[in-house]
């Protein structure tokens, strides 16, 4: 099995085979970086704690893609809270979008986590 692959499994078992993304109630569909693997695929990038188990839509917008504004910005007001479009550069939409990710996924993971114990 690839590391790929493995780190598919591991995210979607982990995320219960629902989306990762805050307040989503969709079935998880994609593994997605939250911080970018680069062009080629960066290796050190594959880790379980830079993954996280997607809806199509919120891998779409993982990688900063909109597909239309309203849905982006609800989708990034959840993680930002109200305003933040204003007070995040533009520029900075990508690193921020993967450290609030980043943070929420390894939240929801330590919850689940503890609950097992």
């Amino acid at each position: 099995m690839t590391v790929r692959a493995r780190l598919r499994c591991q995210a979607r078992e982990l995320a219960g085979g629902q989306c990762d993304w805050p307040a989503c109630q969709r079935p998880g569909e994609q593994l997605a970086h939250l911080h970018s693997i680069g062009a080629g695929g960066r290796r050190s990038a594959d880790t379980i704690a830079n993954v996280a188990w997607l809806c199509s839509p919120h891998s779409l917008m993982s990688d900063g893609k909109q597909r239309c504004w309203p849905e982006f910005k609800q989708a990034h007001t959840v993680l930002f809270g109200d305003g933040w479009e204003d007070r995040i550069p533009m520029a900075q939409w990508a690193w921020h979008r993967a450290e609030a990710l980043t943070e929420h996924v390894a939240r929801k993971r330590a919850s689940v986590e503890h609950e097992e114990e």
